[in-house]
């Protein structure tokens, strides 16, 4: 505790000349001039490398003071192979102060390539320039296919922060690319950021990427028409090919229907369990194989009617189970609500 509170304490006596304008006018010199060769050569003193060392060791929600910004700013060729480095960097430049915004765009690219994990930070919400997104969609572009689907959930939350929003700025419109090599600006209907466009083209080639992506899409486009999610959604359907995908969609909307049928009826649950293995025995007994949403290596091609089943409960969630194309394995499934599938 004495620790942390000396450390906060030296934070704070570090941090007490930002309320003075002649710090303030100090450091707007001090960042304004063009870099030379005394900042590509500047090396810290062993005392200021171990601060560094301790600030690149930040967690990505840990604020950088005054002090620590201006410390990154003043060693970033220092940094510059550092790839933990850059975000820090950025996290310390006053991006509508068009000196520091251009200093720092000419080194990015400069900058040792960073991890991915890196890149994820960029695309956060506190990343708004339009240049430091794209350099975090470049850095994706080389991640393989199994390494994007870890991180595809995160990606497509991260695209809240990209701001639709038809004001002029080049951080908040972006201009479709269509996959013909034509274009459109006419609306913001027809726009889309590079991240966006980024995992619509990843998705287009990979058919079990855009199986996650669409599903991932169309629970948060449900019932917002404006939304950012809903746009992406619909162009990626515009160009969709992959009939997998469309067999998914027809298939899920039909189970959805079933969970539908039982769940507004006001039968018994042992009712409800006849009707459904009736309605199953007679429509879902057998079918061509499809693709299962949560997991699209597994492919099903019919139900075991006596497995499936219906929950004592107000939801009367079901339990449905497929039988598979690998001889005979079976995944059960339970779907909670009419617009909810989980794999058990």
């Amino acid at each position: 505790l004495h620790t942390a509170y000396r450390r906060q304490r030296q934070m704070c006596i570090r941090d007490r000349y930002v309320s003075d304008p002649i710090e303030q006018k100090y450091r707007k010199l001090e960042r304004s001039h063009k870099d030379g060769p005394l900042d590509r050569e500047l090396k810290p003193t062993a005392k200021i490398r171990d601060e560094l060392h301790r600030i690149l060791n930040y967690s990505s929600v840990q604020q950088l003071s005054q002090y620590e910004k201006n410390l990154v700013w003043k060693f970033r060729y220092f940094l510059i192979n550092n790839k933990k480095g850059l975000n820090k960097l950025l996290k310390s430049i006053n991006f509508s102060d068009e000196t520091e915004r251009k200093e720092a765009l000419k080194l990015i690219y400069k900058w040792v390539e960073i991890d991915i994990e890196d890149a994820l930070e960029l695309l956060g919400p506190n990343f708004k320039n339009i240049s430091v997104r794209t350099y975090a969609v470049e850095r994706l572009k080389k991640a393989h296919d199994n390494e994007l689907e870890l991180y595809l959930l995160q990606l497509v939350q991260a695209l809240k922060y990209e701001s639709l929003a038809n004001n002029g700025s080049e951080n908040s419109e972006f201009s479709i690319v269509e996959l013909n090599g034509s274009s459109s600006t006419s609306s913001v209907l027809n726009t889309l950021s590079p991240l966006s466009q980024f995992l619509v083209e990843r998705a287009l080639v990979n058919d079990r990427l855009g199986s996650f992506l669409y599903w991932y899409l169309n629970v948060e486009s449900k019932d917002k028409p404006n939304s950012i999610y809903k746009k992406i959604l619909d162009y990626y359907l515009r160009h969709l090919t992959n009939r997998g995908l469309s067999k998914e969609i027809e298939f899920v909307d039909l189970i959805v229907k079933l969970c539908i049928k039982i769940k507004s009826s006001r039968e018994s649950t042992p009712k409800k369990i006849e009707a459904l293995r009736t309605i199953l025995d007679t429509k879902f007994k057998s079918f061509s194989p499809v693709k299962l949403p949560l997991d699209p290596s597994i492919e099903v091609c019919g139900v075991i009617t006596n497995e499936s089943s219906v929950f004592k409960s107000s939801l009367s969630p079901l339990k449905i189970t497929f039988k598979t194309t690998d001889g005979g394995k079976s995944v059960s499934y339970t779907h909670l609500r009419a617009h909810e599938t989980r794999r058990h």
